[in-house]
């Protein structure tokens, strides 16, 4: 996964679809230890360019629950990430067979859920905010081209700030 040059492309309208067909088979597999499986990333808002990667954020009760269902998605060909993509609020697995997959098992609205939900959204629905992450994404890959982590590290001061403007607006707006 980290062996391939970093690129972003152009967005596709097949990566909704694609993402609909994962799910299917998420589902699927999973059954009722699954809450919720829902499109995230970059790849999920409509006209932003992405790395070609479908992010799925599936919802368990527990974040513990990824243990019970990392067989099934072993053998859905997902392998678990350890190491520096670790994280404390999620467990990771990645899919290197085309389309590439990425799924990101969360508990439902904790931070992590939220924080996915709520930059998707606020992408969604600001194209100034989407067009200067678009512009950050294209310079930053050729920046980091060699190093995936490099580059998901420098995206994070934008998507912080992103985060505490779309806060901030839900709160005004409730």
């Amino acid at each position: 996964m980290n062996d391939e040059p970093v690129e972003v492309v152009e967005y596709d309208p097949e990566w909704p679809v694609a993402f609909i067909r994962e799910a299917s088979r998420l589902r699927a597999a999973l059954g009722a230890r699954v809450l919720g499986v829902e499109h995230v990333g970059s790849t999920s808002v409509p006209g932003l360019v992405a790395r070609p990667v479908i992010d799925v954020m599936l919802t368990v009760r527990r974040l513990d629950d990824a243990l019970d269902i990392r067989p099934d998605l072993e053998r859905l060909g997902y392998i678990h990430l350890h190491g520096p993509r670790a994280h404390a609020m999620r467990r990771h697995f990645f899919r290197d067979s085309p389309p590439l997959h990425n799924v990101h098992v969360v508990e439902p609205s904790g931070d992590e859920w939220e924080r996915l939900v709520l930059f998707r959204n606020w992408l969604r629905a600001d194209l100034d905010e989407r067009i200067r992450f678009a512009e950050l994404k294209i310079a930053l890959a050729a920046a980091h081209r060699d190093d995936l982590q490099a580059y998901t590290d420098a995206k994070a001061p934008f998507i912080t700030d992103a985060l505490a403007k779309a806060r901030a607006a839900r709160r005004g707006a409730s």
